[in-house]
Protein backbone atom coordinates (compact mmCIF):
# COMPACT_ATOMS: atom_id res chain seq x y z
CA UNK A 1 0.00 0.00 0.00
CA UNK A 2 1.47 3.67 -0.93
CA UNK A 3 1.49 5.04 2.26
CA UNK A 4 -0.33 8.24 0.84
CA UNK A 5 -3.11 5.78 0.74
CA UNK A 6 -2.48 4.70 4.58
CA UNK A 7 -4.97 5.32 6.91
CA UNK A 8 -4.24 7.72 9.66
CA UNK A 9 -5.91 7.89 13.05
CA UNK A 10 -8.08 10.85 13.67
CA UNK A 11 -4.86 11.38 16.48
CA UNK A 12 -2.47 11.39 13.99
CA UNK A 13 -4.05 13.40 11.22
CA UNK A 14 -4.86 15.79 13.92
CA UNK A 15 -1.30 15.80 15.49
CA UNK A 16 -0.23 16.40 11.85
CA UNK A 17 -1.90 20.28 11.02
CA UNK A 18 -1.32 21.08 14.54
CA UNK A 19 -5.01 21.10 15.65
CA UNK A 20 -7.17 19.41 18.28
CA UNK A 21 -8.93 16.02 16.69
CA UNK A 22 -12.06 17.71 18.26
CA UNK A 23 -11.94 20.36 15.56
CA UNK A 24 -12.03 17.74 13.19
CA UNK A 25 -14.96 16.33 14.84
CA UNK A 26 -16.87 19.24 14.87
CA UNK A 27 -15.71 19.51 11.34
CA UNK A 28 -17.50 16.00 10.59
CA UNK A 29 -20.16 16.26 12.35
CA UNK A 30 -21.46 19.92 10.89
CA UNK A 31 -20.42 18.11 7.12
CA UNK A 32 -17.02 20.57 6.40
CA UNK A 33 -14.84 18.18 6.40
CA UNK A 34 -15.23 14.52 6.44
CA UNK A 35 -12.94 11.52 7.55
CA UNK A 36 -11.64 9.18 4.40
CA UNK A 37 -13.25 6.40 6.19
CA UNK A 38 -14.66 4.52 9.52
CA UNK A 39 -12.81 1.80 11.23
CA UNK A 40 -15.50 -1.00 10.79
CA UNK A 41 -14.49 -2.31 13.82
CA UNK A 42 -14.51 0.17 16.37
CA UNK A 43 -16.03 3.00 14.77
CA UNK A 44 -13.20 5.72 14.64
CA UNK A 45 -12.91 8.16 12.16
CA UNK A 46 -9.56 7.95 9.62
CA UNK A 47 -7.99 10.03 7.45
CA UNK A 48 -5.38 9.92 4.72
CA UNK A 49 -2.83 12.22 2.92
CA UNK A 50 -4.68 13.09 -0.18
CA UNK A 51 -6.88 15.20 2.28
CA UNK A 52 -4.42 17.27 4.14
CA UNK A 53 -4.72 20.13 1.27
CA UNK A 54 -8.35 20.28 1.30
CA UNK A 55 -7.61 21.04 5.09
CA UNK A 56 -5.09 22.74 5.09
CA UNK A 57 -7.11 25.34 2.78
CA UNK A 58 -9.50 25.04 5.58
CA UNK A 59 -7.22 25.87 8.01
CA UNK A 60 -5.76 28.70 6.52
CA UNK A 61 -9.83 30.59 5.72
CA UNK A 62 -10.66 29.68 9.63
CA UNK A 63 -7.24 31.73 10.25
CA UNK A 64 -8.52 34.41 7.71
CA UNK A 65 -11.75 34.83 9.88
CA UNK A 66 -13.93 33.22 6.90
CA UNK A 67 -16.67 32.12 8.10
CA UNK A 68 -17.97 28.41 7.91
CA UNK A 69 -21.00 29.23 6.53
CA UNK A 70 -18.46 30.96 3.52
CA UNK A 71 -15.62 27.73 4.04
CA UNK A 72 -18.89 24.89 3.28
CA UNK A 73 -20.19 26.73 0.12
CA UNK A 74 -16.47 27.31 -1.26
CA UNK A 75 -15.63 23.22 -0.59
CA UNK A 76 -19.40 22.31 -2.50
CA UNK A 77 -17.81 24.54 -5.42
CA UNK A 78 -14.49 24.54 -4.88
CA UNK A 79 -12.06 25.74 -7.72
CA UNK A 80 -8.46 27.87 -8.00
CA UNK A 81 -10.80 30.50 -9.39
CA UNK A 82 -12.86 30.63 -6.36
CA UNK A 83 -10.29 30.02 -4.25
CA UNK A 84 -8.15 33.01 -5.61
CA UNK A 85 -11.79 35.53 -5.86
CA UNK A 86 -12.28 34.65 -1.75
CA UNK A 87 -8.00 35.00 -0.87
CA UNK A 88 -7.93 38.54 -2.85
CA UNK A 89 -11.26 39.90 -0.48
CA UNK A 90 -9.43 38.31 2.64
CA UNK A 91 -6.23 40.26 1.40
CA UNK A 92 -8.13 44.00 1.05
CA UNK A 93 -10.02 43.34 4.27
CA UNK A 94 -6.57 42.47 5.89
CA UNK A 95 -4.69 45.40 4.64
CA UNK A 96 -7.49 47.65 6.08
CA UNK A 97 -6.70 46.44 9.31
CA UNK A 98 -3.25 46.46 8.99
CA UNK A 99 -3.85 50.27 7.88
CA UNK A 100 -5.77 50.89 10.82
CA UNK A 101 -3.61 49.14 13.35
CA UNK A 102 -0.94 51.23 12.28
CA UNK A 103 -2.66 54.20 12.91
CA UNK A 104 -3.74 53.38 16.35
CA UNK A 105 0.09 52.35 17.05
CA UNK A 106 0.72 55.48 16.11
CA UNK A 107 -1.54 57.32 17.87
CA UNK A 108 -0.30 55.16 20.90
CA UNK A 109 3.15 55.83 20.80
CA UNK A 110 2.33 60.14 20.35
CA UNK A 111 0.19 59.39 23.60
CA UNK A 112 3.19 58.03 25.34
CA UNK A 113 5.70 60.88 24.22
CA UNK A 114 2.92 63.27 25.50
CA UNK A 115 2.88 61.61 29.31
CA UNK A 116 6.49 61.82 28.92
CA UNK A 117 6.84 64.67 28.02
CA UNK A 118 4.14 65.61 30.57
CA UNK A 119 6.03 63.93 33.24
CA UNK A 120 8.91 66.22 32.89
CA UNK A 121 8.13 69.38 31.90
CA UNK A 122 8.02 72.29 34.13
CA UNK A 123 4.38 73.61 33.96
CA UNK A 124 5.60 77.13 34.89
CA UNK A 125 8.15 78.26 31.89
CA UNK A 126 6.87 78.48 28.29
CA UNK A 127 8.85 76.32 25.52
CA UNK A 128 9.74 78.29 22.51
CA UNK A 129 9.73 74.73 19.58
CA UNK A 130 10.63 74.85 15.89
CA UNK A 131 7.43 73.89 13.30
CA UNK A 132 7.64 72.63 10.10
CA UNK A 133 5.11 74.38 7.63
CA UNK A 134 2.05 71.74 7.69
CA UNK A 135 -1.80 71.87 6.47
CA UNK A 136 -4.99 71.96 8.84
CA UNK A 137 -8.31 71.29 7.67
CA UNK A 138 -10.44 73.99 9.81
CA UNK A 139 -14.04 75.08 10.65
CA UNK A 140 -15.37 78.63 11.65
CA UNK A 141 -16.87 79.05 14.88
CA UNK A 142 -17.66 81.89 17.10
CA UNK A 143 -19.49 82.43 20.96
CA UNK A 144 -22.60 81.63 19.32
CA UNK A 145 -21.47 78.01 18.09
CA UNK A 146 -23.09 75.35 20.25
CA UNK A 147 -21.30 72.50 21.36
CA UNK A 148 -23.63 69.81 19.23
CA UNK A 149 -23.06 72.17 16.30
CA UNK A 150 -19.29 72.15 16.59
CA UNK A 151 -19.69 68.14 16.60
CA UNK A 152 -21.68 68.30 13.63
CA UNK A 153 -18.73 70.70 11.92
CA UNK A 154 -15.90 68.67 12.68
CA UNK A 155 -18.09 65.05 12.19
CA UNK A 156 -18.41 66.48 8.83
CA UNK A 157 -14.74 67.08 8.05
CA UNK A 158 -13.66 63.88 9.11
CA UNK A 159 -16.38 61.53 6.85
CA UNK A 160 -15.07 64.20 3.70
CA UNK A 161 -11.49 63.54 4.38
CA UNK A 162 -12.57 60.03 5.30
CA UNK A 163 -11.07 59.25 8.68
CA UNK A 164 -12.91 56.21 10.93
CA UNK A 165 -11.77 58.02 13.96
CA UNK A 166 -10.38 61.11 15.09
CA UNK A 167 -7.18 58.88 16.51
CA UNK A 168 -5.80 59.28 13.26
CA UNK A 169 -5.32 63.00 13.00
CA UNK A 170 -4.93 65.74 15.85
CA UNK A 171 -7.25 68.10 16.65
CA UNK A 172 -7.88 71.60 18.89
CA UNK A 173 -9.02 74.90 18.57
CA UNK A 174 -7.29 78.32 16.83
CA UNK A 175 -7.97 81.48 18.15
CA UNK A 176 -6.39 85.10 17.34
CA UNK A 177 -3.19 86.86 18.23
CA UNK A 178 -5.73 90.32 19.37
CA UNK A 179 -7.82 87.61 21.28
CA UNK A 180 -4.93 86.44 22.82
CA UNK A 181 -3.68 89.80 23.74
CA UNK A 182 -6.72 90.95 25.12
CA UNK A 183 -6.85 87.93 27.71
CA UNK A 184 -10.19 86.77 25.57
CA UNK A 185 -8.76 82.72 26.32
CA UNK A 186 -12.17 81.35 25.61
CA UNK A 187 -12.69 83.34 22.39
CA UNK A 188 -12.32 80.56 19.58
CA UNK A 189 -12.18 81.29 15.75
CA UNK A 190 -11.37 77.98 14.53
CA UNK A 191 -11.43 74.16 15.32
CA UNK A 192 -8.82 72.13 13.29
CA UNK A 193 -7.68 68.82 12.49
CA UNK A 194 -4.15 68.05 11.30
CA UNK A 195 -4.17 65.19 9.06
CA UNK A 196 -0.89 63.38 8.89
CA UNK A 197 0.66 63.56 5.31
CA UNK A 198 -2.15 65.49 4.05
CA UNK A 199 -1.06 67.27 0.53
CA UNK A 200 -1.84 70.95 -0.05
CA UNK A 201 -5.68 71.46 -1.29
CA UNK A 202 -7.27 74.32 -1.64
CA UNK A 203 -9.45 75.30 0.98
CA UNK A 204 -6.99 73.87 3.49
CA UNK A 205 -5.39 76.44 6.56
CA UNK A 206 -1.59 76.33 5.69
CA UNK A 207 0.07 76.75 9.51
CA UNK A 208 3.63 78.19 8.19
CA UNK A 209 7.25 76.81 9.43
CA UNK A 210 9.04 78.64 12.40
CA UNK A 211 9.17 79.44 16.06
Amino acid sequence: MNKNDKLLTIGQFAAMHGINKKTLMWYDEIGLFKPAAINPKNGYRCYTYHQSPILETILLLRELDVSIHEIQDFIKNRSAGSLKHLLEEKITALDTQITHLQAVRTTLCTHHRNMDTLLTMDLSEISIVEKEEHCLVTVDVDQNTTFEQEVELITAETEKYQLGRLHKASYGSMISVSSLLNDSFDNYSKLFIEIPFLPYQAGLHIMPSGK
